[in-house]
């Protein structure tokens, strides 16, 4: 959190109690910016949200997972109520406790336990695949139909129902080439989509038929059923939906030096006794305080 709190778009923290000294230090108490609400709240509430509102919503996501996926991390759990917002409309993304290095072997195997809340769950996830930072792009894509449509996109009641009615909306693929893992072949939600007929793409105008013509030309980007089909962060910040409100300080990626500092600790893929992680804890925070 302190590498990549530095981006505008991303919840830092303003600075870390520091404990009077390692033997007393049995809690970590977070001093963080106060934000006053966020998209889930917004979503459902009846305050007015017009397009210009959403396009800049959508550009400060964009923003902020550009600069974490430059630094090769994953947030994995992008959802409305993880998008913290101000009454000026400045957006920060948090909740990074399910974010991982990209390097993750975990992610490669599609082994990880609990990924993302199942609405924004991306169809590879739910076919137990290999993933990429192209699972963030899809939940952002829900997230983008939620704010035009003022309700949840896909509200699956099982991880094979979530399937199902993502493919009554986008379609079902037309090859499979993207679903190759062979421990993908014997779960439930591969065997959906091999024994049910072809379903056809619903047209994005017909959801939402008052909506920009090149926002849902962005929103069918962003919700491809193929990974390697879906726009990528920085592919998705030179579309014209969001060209009004470009700035290029926010649009820079993650410095190489953080990227590295965050591939050499990722607690993820090591085991830490009790004692030892409380000393590596001891240290960041310590070091933290002494950069305030």
């Amino acid at each position: 959190m302190s590498e990549i709190g530095t981006h505008p778009c991303l919840m830092g923290f303003h600075e870390l109690q520091r404990p009077l000294n390692f033997e007393l230090f049995e809690d970590l108490y977070i001093i963080q910016p106060l934000m006053e609400t966020d998209l889930c709240r917004i979503i459902h509430s009846k305050e007015i949200v017009n397009d210009d509102q959403i396009q800049y919503f959508l550009y400060q996501m964009l923003c902020g997972i550009h600069y974490l996926h430059s630094a090769d991390v994953l947030h994995r759990d992008i959802k409305p109520s993880n998008v913290l917002v101000n009454s000026d409309c400045r957006i920060k993304i948090c909740d990074f406790g399910l974010a991982r290095h990209a390097n993750d072997r975990d992610l490669a195997e599609g082994l990880s336990e609990y990924v993302v809340t199942r609405w924004y769950r991306a169809p590879e996830l739910l076919l137990a695949n290999a993933y990429t930072k192209a699972i963030d792009m899809w939940s952002i894509g829900c997230i983008f139909a939620e704010l035009l449509g003022r309700r949840i996109m896909f509200p699956g009641t099982s991880y094979v129902d979530q399937l199902k009615v993502i493919v009554e909306i986008v379609g079902t693929p037309t090859t499979f080439s993207f679903c190759d893992n062979p421990i993908a072949r014997r779960y439930a939600g591969r065997q959906f989509l091999i024994q049910n007929p072809h379903v056809p793409k619903i047209d994005w105008t017909k959801i939402f038929p008052e909506a920009n013509p090149e926002g849902l030309d962005l929103l069918d980007r962003l919700l491809q059923f193929d990974p390697s089909k879906r726009i990528t962060a920085a592919e998705a910040l030179e579309h014209p939906y969001v060209s009004q409100w470009r700035d290029s300080q926010l649009e820079q990626p993650c410095h190489a030096d953080i990227a590295t500092k965050l591939t050499q600790f990722d607690y993820a893929q090591m085991s830490y006794d009790p004692q030892t992680l409380k000393e590596l804890l001891y240290q960041e925070v310590m070091k933290a305080q002494h950069h305030d």
